[in-house]
């Protein structure tokens, strides 16, 4: 099973931390420096989840202790704004294996923020 030892900082993230303990990303060698790790927000997502708004409902999402706007669309994932330069020397892409995890960061949120969402009680409207 030493194959998938790659996998081992995955199954971290699912697990989340307690809110006063502050994480560390340390980086991976295949991580390419052109672009972010979307670790970070992923943590923040699941474990201070009050520090994010919409912007743009289902396009921009906020974070807003560091003004950071992030795009959630189905085409374009990553890092949209920033007062830094976080987008600027990164074009604001993540890590290539890291966009399945954010975009299922953000849907785990949006389901946290709206728990009476109900996809029946949607499609009762049109099918009777």
């Amino acid at each position: 099973m030493e194959i998938l030892s790659f996998l081992a900082p995955l199954a971290a993230l699912a697990a989340p931390a307690k809110i006063d303990e502050k994480p560390t990303f340390a980086p991976r060698w295949w991580y390419s420096k052109r672009r972010l790790d979307a670790r970070p927000v992923i943590w923040a997502l699941a474990n201070r989840p009050a520090d994010f708004r919409w912007q743009t409902e289902g396009l921009t999402l906020v974070h807003t202790p560091s003004k950071h706007v992030f795009w959630t669309g189905s085409h374009n994932v990553g890092l949209y704004d920033a007062e830094c330069s976080c987008s600027t020397e990164t074009n604001g892409r993540f890590q290539r294996f890291q966009v399945r995890g954010f975009r299922r960061a953000v849907r785990a949120w949006r389901l946290a923020q709206n728990p009476h969402y109900d996809p029946a009680h949607f499609a009762a409207h049109f099918t009777g």
